[in-house]
């Protein structure tokens, strides 16, 4: 009996070893915790930073991207317009050659 009692004293003195390892893993986790919780409170808050500047920005990227675009068609129609003017004041300028040919050939003979 004294034999099985030593045996219960030795077995409670283990479980008394493991639980107070037990309870410095848990405080060990519990600091583990507070600071993986702090972490992420960091990186949301930086996240909100970097949304907050990006939600912001597209809309005035798209201002811009319609607003080039707009500005390219206004361009394009010019040029357009400028190359018929263009064409017009050479078929002008041959005309007016053709003319003075003429001409020259009438008071010539």
């Amino acid at each position: 009996m004294e034999k099985d009692i030593k045996e219960i004293r030795k077995n409670v003195e283990e479980l008394k070893q493991k639980t107070e390892q037990n309870t410095k893993d848990i405080a060990e986790l519990k600091q583990m915790t507070k600071e993986n919780t702090e972490a992420i409170k960091s990186i949301q808050r930086t996240l909100v930073i970097i949304e907050d500047a990006v939600v912001n920005k597209i809309p005035a990227l798209f201002d811009g991207y319609a607003m080039h675009q707009e500005k390219q068609v206004q361009l394009e129609n010019r040029i357009n317009k400028l190359e018929d003017v263009s064409q017009m004041l050479s078929l002008k300028v041959i005309a007016l050659e053709d003319n003075s040919r003429n001409k020259k050939v009438k008071l010539s003979s």
